[in-house]
């Protein structure tokens, strides 16, 4: 008689966490970030951002945020999530509107290598559109750099200054 081979595979239970518990799956190695809020007491709240780029100087980005929304915040060493944002208040709605403006106007260097001078370089780098709104705004309101500012989002009146003095300023 011949033997017969017969492949079987044993049905097992369908775990739905098993993504998130694979070895590979470690804090910011997904593309997501994740921006929470946790209620401390009272009207106190804290924001929590995890899953940046492992790469990306938490530290910078930090200092951007609190100077971005007056805010205070740290930086926390999770030995699961490992490195964790955390902002005072409810900065959901900002951090959020935050990071995709880096994304989208002016990429900022928050790799960890990089220096502060280059993170002031890339700033004074505006869009077409910014710098078409910008040329409308000034012809219409003139120096009001807070007025223009309030219209290009993730600007300040003084980064608006600084460029149009370096770009178009005539100095006699």
């Amino acid at each position: 008689m011949s033997e017969l081979e017969v492949d079987v595979q044993i049905p097992t239970a369908f775990d739905p966490f098993a993504e998130a518990n694979a070895d590979d799956s470690g804090a910011g190695s997904k593309e997501y970030v994740h921006i929470r809020i946790q209620q401390r007491n009272g009207r106190k709240s804290l924001t929590t951002v995890q899953g940046l780029k492992k790469e990306y100087s938490y530290n910078k980005i930090l200092k951007d945020l609190k100077k971005e929304f007056c805010c205070n915040g740290t930086v926390v060493q999770d030995p699961e999530l490992g490195q964790v944002i955390q902002l005072q208040g409810d900065q959901r709605k900002n951090v959020s509107t935050f990071l995709v403006q880096v994304n989208t106007y002016h990429i900022v260097d928050y790799s960890a290598g990089g220096e502060d001078h280059n993170n002031q370089e890339s700033k004074l780098q505006f869009s077409e559109d910014e710098e078409a709104l910008i040329v409308i705004m000034f012809n219409l309101v003139g120096e009001r750099w807070s007025l223009i500012a309030g219209r290009i989002p993730g600007r300040t009146a003084e980064e608006i200054e600084k460029y149009w003095n370096s770009r178009y300023s005539t100095s006699e």
